[in-house]
């Protein structure tokens, strides 16, 4: 998601910094300078986007930037309420804005972003959200990463219930096309990733299975509890985790996997 990001900007005439944990997949992404450290990186910059994997990530890298000055920060990672609640305690110019597209999407400048923070920095990163895409101001932090972690939860319970039904189909006799053609009927998006659902190849990765755990795990803990019990998305984390240490790495359509045991 960074390197479609950094190619839209650098193709609308953004100068860019480049910074990643691993500095052969910054190099690869083609366009701008690489810097050792996101200290580094961000130094000369007015905006400072970081899109990074989970909450541990993002703490840990905003541990090593200094929030004095009149920098602004797009903290687009998924992370849920509480990390940018605390970062944003420190970095008065930052705002929470969840990305909601694929890479292709975002690289093509059509992406939404759900922006949670104060609006005087959301006025100043205008030109950057303008050219990857729409924004949307929200309100708060909290109310940014729920929109963000409901989208990515629906997206889990479309994946898991799509491949269940699939799977249903061919064990009464269907082939996976005449299947999938029912179930994609009333999710469409499951075009979008057709080949998982048709006995593979999972890929390309544009979503990967762990990520997606990762976000339902997120959901879980902000929406779910003794109050309001969300089974449905018990049994799609559960069917997530039974197939994460083999196929993780591969797109979230590897949970099909789990329906075929």
């Amino acid at each position: 998601m960074g390197a479609a990001a950094a190619r839209r900007l650098a193709g609308q005439g953004f100068a860019v910094n480049l910074w990643n944990r691993t500095r052969a997949r910054a190099e690869e992404v083609g366009v701008g300078d690489v810097f050792t450290s996101p200290a580094a990186a961000v130094e000369e910059a007015e905006v400072a986007l970081t899109i990074l994997t989970g909450p541990e990530a993002v703490l840990d890298v905003y541990a090593q930037l200094d929030p004095r000055g009149d920098r602004v920060y797009l903290e687009m990672s998924t992370a849920g309420p509480e990390v940018p609640e605390q970062l944003g305690s420190r970095f008065h110019r930052l705002l929470a804005a969840p990305v909601i597209a694929p890479p292709r999407v975002l690289e093509a400048g059509k992406a939404l972003f759900l922006a949670g923070g104060p609006a005087a920095a959301l006025e100043r990163a205008r030109p950057i959200f303008a050219a990857l895409g729409e924004v949307r101001h929200v309100g708060s932090y909290r109310r940014a990463a729920a929109m963000k972690l409901m989208n990515n939860t629906m997206l889990a319970i479309t994946a898991a219930a799509g491949a269940e039904m699939v799977e249903a189909g061919v064990r009464v006799g269907l082939s996976p096309e005449e299947a999938f053609e029912w179930v994609s009927r009333h999710a469409p998006y499951l075009e979008t990733r057709k080949s998982g659902y048709l006995g593979g190849p999972y890929a390309p990765v544009t979503f990967a299975l762990r990520d997606m755990l990762k976000d339902v795990d997120l959901a879980r803990a902000l929406f779910d509890g003794p109050e309001y019990p969300m089974p449905i998305v018990e049994a799609v984390r559960q069917a997530f985790a039974e197939v994460v240490d083999e196929h993780g790495d591969e797109e979230l359509t590897a949970v099909n996997e789990h329906y075929r045991k």
